[in-house]
């Protein structure tokens, strides 16, 4: 009994630890810390897809924001303008002072004067954003795609 008690106890735990849990992008930016390295659902209105690759798309929620969905798969055209589920897990791209030191460094070797630049504006642009923030990173959410879910 004692065995079987147990074996029901490590099946229940396997299948929440696996569980994924659906998140509202209304709360995407309060929760998102919560859910790093977890698989999450999510749905939302398809922006628009990569030009180039294919391999990723933009969800949009909250003040014109974009949640970037990627995959290595080319997704199919038709699905920009329709609401999807997707399941993935969420990633974090965080930049904080030495990022912005080394695309400063990489500008200075860009023999490319509108390349330079950007880069030199972006990352001032950066600063500025942490400072308006006080913290000493920023973070930019994505989602790395898993399937698409009903």
């Amino acid at each position: 009994m004692m065995k079987k008690l147990f074996l029901l106890f490590l099946i229940f735990v396997g299948y929440i630890s696996y569980s994924q849990e659906f998140v509202d992008l209304k709360l995407f930016d309060t929760l998102a810390p919560k859910f790093l390295g977890k698989s999450i659902i999510i749905e939302g209105k398809v922006d628009h897809i990569c030009r180039h690759s294919g391999k990723k798309f933009a969800i949009m929620y909250g003040n014109n924001e974009e949640l970037e969905v990627k995959a290595n798969i080319v997704f199919d055209t038709n699905i920009v303008g329709k609401n999807v589920k997707v399941l993935g897990i969420l990633r974090e791209f965080r930049v904080d002072e030495k990022y912005c030191q080394n695309l400063e460094n990489s500008a200075q070797k860009d023999t490319n004067e509108v390349k330079r630049n950007k880069k030199l504006s972006v990352a001032k642009e950066y600063r500025e954003q942490m400072k308006q923030q006080k913290k000493d990173f920023l973070s930019f959410y994505w989602l790395e795609f898993e399937k698409f879910v009903d």
